[in-house]
């Protein structure tokens, strides 16, 4: 394909999906993963469920026959022969590999446990569902001028409200914040929380500075209530070494109470820079088109001027050539008494200056 050539989105996503034709996809192999049911929906013979890698956060789409499904559980780990087949979406630009199953070899219990499981399966309903745009979210009500309302959920102890506010200067009139305490060792008061406040603020966020027991980040009953959120969710715990489910499945996550309120300040900065700029834009260009109009009527109005006096002139020497054809005529008409033509003449001058009065 050449530089200058012009191609549609079709045919792009067609180029790339001719250029995945290989062995794979001409020929059987095998595949070992651990079994994740899909929805149950029979078509056309065939069901449309997951294979999972042991080791990692990865699946791939897995077609598998209805009879070969009946002697399937879920997360077993199973070995079988099968081929590739792609699926094309030009809407969206999107090339999906599916592993089409012709045999199952084996199958036998994972080395996962019931919650990692649980785990993969909530991070991919979060995949289906997509993440909020915060940032825009933000933005919008920065540039409207309307505050936003923020609900943090802290331990009963923390002092990280202090440290998230402390980092916010001009951009503090702009955020309301509303510090909730609970227990964050305490699922079940966590769970509570996130729906108590939800749909009652704009941001919901659960906050922690480090400690002990943080894996109840990593427990799939938190997960799956933040699932349900309404208002955009954000986390900022304090782990470095390990991003926890519960960050995952947020729209966006921050690792210290810190870094979210320098998150607020600096998007709240960058907007209003931005605002600055656009406004000075648009009075330049207002300004333009004010500049451009005026001198448009400016020009007009110098040619009426113009047209106005040459009609004036004109009109003078008209008048004059009037009254020295009456100067002549007079001449030669001396039986008409003098004052009668001096009266003709007053009234041909009187006319005119009256025509000048009223243009």
């Amino acid at each position: 394909m050449a530089a200058n050539d012009t191609i549609t989105p079709s045919a792009l996503v067609n180029i790339f999906s001719n250029a995945l034709s290989n062995d794979a996809t001409r020929k059987p192999f095998t595949i070992k993963g651990i079994y994740v049911p899909g929805k149950g929906a029979n078509y056309n013979g065939v069901y449309y469920d997951s294979l999972k890698d042991e080791y990692i956060d990865a699946s791939i789409t897995l077609v598998v026959p209805a009879i070969l499904r009946v002697n399937l559980e879920a997360g077993q780990v199973i070995e079988c022969s099968a081929y590739l087949t792609k699926k094309v979406q030009a809407n969206g630009a999107r090339i999906e590999l599916q592993v089409n199953v012709m045999e199952v070899h084996s199958q036998e219990e994972s080395k996962l446990t019931e919650e990692q499981i649980k785990t993969f399966e909530i991070l991919q309903r979060k995949a289906a569902q997509g993440y909020k745009d915060v940032d825009g979210f933000i933005k919008t009500k920065i540039i409207q001028q309307q505050p936003v309302i923020v609900t943090i959920i802290i331990g009963r102890t923390g002092i990280i409200d202090s440290d998230t506010k402390h980092q916010l200067r001009d951009a503090l009139a702009f955020f309301d914040f509303n510090f909730v305490r609970v227990s964050l060792s305490n699922e079940g008061e966590i769970v509570e929380a996130l729906r108590a406040y939800d749909q009652k603020t704009d941001v919901l966020v659960v906050s922690r500075g480090g400690g002990e027991n943080m894996s109840i980040f990593n427990r799939p009953v938190l997960a799956e209530a933040a699932l349900e959120l309404q208002s955009y969710f954000v986390t900022a715990i304090g782990h470095k070494e390990d991003v926890s489910l519960l960050q995952k499945i947020a729209d966006k996550h921050f690792i210290t109470p810190t870094a979210l309120g320098q998150y607020f300040q600096e998007l709240y900065t960058h907007t209003m820079e931005e605002l600055q700029h656009s406004k000075a834009r648009l009075i330049a260009d207002v300004t333009t088109q004010l500049k451009g109009s005026y001198e448009v009527q400016l020009q007009n109005l110098q040619d009426k001027l113009k047209n106005a006096n040459e009609f004036s002139e004109m009109q003078m020497k008209v008048k004059q050539d009037e009254i020295k054809s009456l100067q002549q005529l007079l001449d030669q008409k001396k039986g008409v008494p003098a004052y009668v033509w001096v009266l003709v003449v007053l009234a041909i001058i009187a006319a005119f200056l009256l025509g000048k009065l009223m243009t």
